[in-house]
């Protein structure tokens, strides 16, 4: 999308996200009046700090140690920094680089590159 945007001369889109695995209370919520669908709870507050984390980070995505351990070895990832996130105690966060591998049948993917993976157990083993 971006690139067709670009070719029009138009401003790129760009999102932020933080991810955080946790429990959270989710439906709809309110009263017969006035109602909506959302989610509660300390895992939400970390995610949307983790987002805000992006702003400083200057990047598009990142998970906590949680939600890295949860995904095993299916996304590369690299640590970023020691952070109090949601008010909690400092925790080690990440910056989602992409998929390890891509996943058959789905459309547009970030999958890191051999050059990318290299890259980064430089990275790690310094």
């Amino acid at each position: 999308l971006n690139k067709q945007l670009s070719a029009l001369e138009l401003p790129e889109l760009a999102i932020r996200i933080g991810l955080h695995t946790g429990e959270v209370l989710s439906g709809n919520l309110g009263s017969e009046t006035r109602m909506k669908f959302g989610c509660m709870g300390a895992a939400v507050n970390v995610a949307s700090s983790l987002e805000e984390l992006c702003k400083t980070y200057n990047t598009g995505i990142l998970c906590s140690g949680v939600t890295r351990s949860a995904a095993g070895s299916s996304i590369i990832c690299r640590p970023m920094d020691l952070a109090h996130v949601g008010g909690r105690e400092p925790m080690l966060v990440y910056e989602v680089l992409g998929r390890k591998e891509p996943v058959p049948g789905e459309p547009a993917q970030a999958v890191v590159t051999l050059e990318q993976r290299t890259m980064l157990e430089s990275y790690e083993e310094a």
